[in-house]
């Protein structure tokens, strides 16, 4: 009884191989595609960065006016929506401060924002500048007054 074996033949079993190879490409190419598609470092909000080079008080009279030296260390242009002037011994917000239209700095310069009449002159202490652009970004400076 010598029964011969049917099986698939080489040239069909080498097209199958490559068939699968292919598709196993075309498969790992659309994954790596896509993810490389959604760098998040293109995001603008990713690229911004602020930071409070100073704060300088001033005081005329009644109320101290607190100026906010604001450099823009990011690669894109951020917009300043707000300013907070808080207090560091209870957290309170002492003044806010939001630009008509926001502030606009360019990358790598340097811009200002003065909120006059912040708080009372016979106030002294610990305080936190916080700026706030319109993406989310953040940036406090801690100062004393008195």
């Amino acid at each position: 009884m010598n029964r011969k074996r049917k099986g698939v033949s080489p040239i069909v079993s080498v097209i199958l191989l490559i068939l699968i190879a292919v598709a196993a490409t075309v498969i790992l190419f659309s994954w790596f595609s896509g993810t490389a598609g959604q760098n998040p470092t293109n995001e603008p909000a990713l690229q911004e960065r602020v930071k409070i080079d100073g704060v300088q008080v001033s005081d005329d009279g009644t109320n101290y006016d607190i100026t906010i030296y604001i450099r823009n260390i990011g690669d894109v242009s951020v917009n300043i929506t707000t300013a907070y002037i808080i207090s560091a011994s209870n957290g309170s917000v002492v003044a806010t401060f939001s630009p008509s239209g926001g502030l606009s700095i360019t990358a790598g310069t340097t811009g200002s924002l003065t909120v006059d009449n912040a708080f009372a002159n016979t106030a002294t202490g610990v305080f936190i500048a916080k700026v706030v652009t319109s993406n989310g970004v953040e940036a406090t400076y801690t100062f004393s007054v008195g």
